[in-house]
């Protein structure tokens, strides 16, 4: 038995359209910046800490 999210027929109209195609169309690059103050932390138990995971 399909759920419904694949036997829903999915409707476009004229404006939703015409901004896909002005999405795919779109060649700029996005304006990427490089993170400071990075500190990497490769102890187990003080990751868990920090998501508040217990053992």
């Amino acid at each position: 038995m399909a759920t419904k999210s694949f036997t829903a027929e999915m409707t476009f109209d004229k404006k939703s359209i015409n901004s896909l195609i002005k999405a795919l169309d779109n060649e700029k690059s996005p304006n990427r910046k490089p993170v400071k103050n990075v500190e990497i932390i490769k102890d187990g138990e003080l990751i868990q800490k920090a998501f508040g995971r217990k053992k």
